[in-house]
C-alpha cells in the first residue's frame, strides 16, 4: 500500500484504542486516561498519526524492488522476503544509530528467490 491513510484497528466499547498507519504499519494506542472519553481518544490518535514520521524506504535490487519497513528503531522488515533486521544490542538506547544499522543490515540483503513473493 503506497498511500497514507490510518486506520483504527481495535476499540473499547466506543473508544478507540489502537490504531494503526497503512504504509509503514506503526502502531498508536490511546492512554488510559482518555479510554472513556471517544472524543479526546480519537483527536489524540490523529495526533500521533499526523506527528509520526512515516518510515517506508524503497530500495531497488536487480531482481525486484524491494522495502524496508521500519517497524520501530530496533526492528526492520524485508516487505519481500519478511526477513528481520534487529539493531545490535549496543545501539539499543541511541535511536538514530539503530536505524542506521537496521538501513545498512538492510542495504547488504539479498532477497532468497525461495522466501521472496
Amino acid at each position: 500500500m503506497d498511500d497514507l491513510r490510518m486506520v483504527f484497528l481495535q476499540y473499547l466499547g466506543e473508544t478507540p484504542a489502537m490504531a494503526s498507519c497503512t504504509r509503514c504499519r506503526l502502531k498508536f494506542f490511546t492512554p488510559r486516561e482518555l479510554l472513556k472519553k471517544p472524543r479526546e481518544a480519537t483527536d489524540y490518535l490523529w495526533g500521533k498519526f499526523a506527528a509520526h514520521p512515516c518510515k517506508w524506504e524503497e530500495a531497488i535490487s536487480s531482481d525486484h524492488p524491494r522495502r524496508l519497513r521500519v517497524a520501530t528503531s530496533n526492528v526492520g522488515i524485508c516487505e519481500a522476503c519478511e526477513t528481520r533486521f534487529t539493531a545490535s544490542g549496543y545501539l539499543r538506547d541511541d535511536p538514530k544509530q539503530a536505524v542506521f544499522d537496521v538501513r545498512r543490515k538492510f542495504g547488504r540483503h539479498t532477497c532468497n528467490r525461495s522466501n521472496a513473493a
